[in-house]
């Protein structure tokens, strides 16, 4: 190869570089630079502007189901918090037909959720719910207002509105647990000591009964009853009023199902693979 060969394939590799080729199709979200400015290498571009974004977040709480099952159900929450940083990616761009929302998870109930199960996402500004479902689990932890907490990451299953933007948040509530065709009291019903568990049922004469019962599922506000007892009989619960500093009792009948989960923090959308931002803090390129 001649040297002048050399320098005609040099310009046309030059010239090839000054095309920038998405590596697959999206919606651009931002553009680091403007005409005219200069750049360096290793450097962000000049002139570029810098974006910040805040994460809004709340309580998630398990979210009640009709019907046969039942779900172990538990709350976590993360404080609202905020990141600003200049962009070293010239271009930003995300599919948004593949929307994903990133939310934080406690210690406490992180080792409930597992890759593939079933959540419902509500979005905080319409309120409307969608489905969606577990796709990671962030194998390293976060600490906000002294809680331990791990970020999960939920595809939606369903299909959106162009009006959902990335960023917007959203509630989320995961089901950890089901069953069908299964009894449940509510929790204060269950007195639980030294392994074993009771409840008082109250017979048709008014006579109360201490009966040992086995659990299994324990939800928000319902635990599932997988033997001692039959549907149709009245247990004994405990009513809190006022503060609570002041207890009744009260009758509760059994239940033929429920179905619950674990509520997540409020977080924000980002676009799905891989290109888009979770809890509305980044975006991927």
């Amino acid at each position: 190869m001649t040297s002048a060969q050399a320098a005609v394939n040099n310009a046309q590799t030059a010239v090839a570089d000054t095309v920038i080729t998405a590596p697959s199709n999206g919606t651009i979200l931002t553009i680091a630079g403007l005409v005219g400015s200069s750049v360096s290498a290793g450097s962000t571009t000049t002139g570029a502007p810098t974006s910040s974004s805040s994460s809004s977040s709340g309580t998630g709480t398990g979210g009640a189901g009709g019907g046969a099952g039942t779900g172990s159900s538990s709350s976590s929450s993360s404080s609202s918090s905020s990141s600003s940083s200049s962009s070293t990616a010239f271009i930003t761009m995300a599919d948004l037909s593949k929307l994903q929302v990133t939310a934080n998870v406690s210690e406490t109930d992180v080792s409930s959720v597992q890759v593939g199960q079933d959540a419902t996402i509500t979005l905080n500004a319409t309120t409307k719910t969608y489905a969606g479902q577990v796709q990671s689990i962030s194998p390293t932890s976060t600490v906000v207002s002294n809680v331990v907490e791990f970020a999960v990451t939920l595809d939606l299953t369903d299909s959106v509105p162009v009006t959902v933007r990335p960023g917007q948040s959203a509630s989320i509530s995961i089901t950890t647990a089901e069953a069908s065709n299964t009894l449940y009291v509510p929790n204060t019903a269950i007195t639980t000591a030294g392994g074993r568990s009771v409840v008082t049922v109250v017979g048709s004469d008014g006579k109360e009964t201490i009966t040992p019962v086995t659990t299994g599922i324990v939800g928000t506000t319902n635990t599932q009853v997988t033997s001692g007892l039959t549907q149709g009989q009245n247990v004994l619960i405990t009513l809190a009023t006022g503060t609570g500093s002041t207890t009744g009792r009260g009758f509760g009948g059994l239940g033929g199902g429920l179905g619950t989960g674990i509520g997540g923090a409020g977080a924000g959308f980002g676009g799905g693979a891989g290109t888009g931002a979770g809890a509305g803090t980044r975006t991927g390129g």
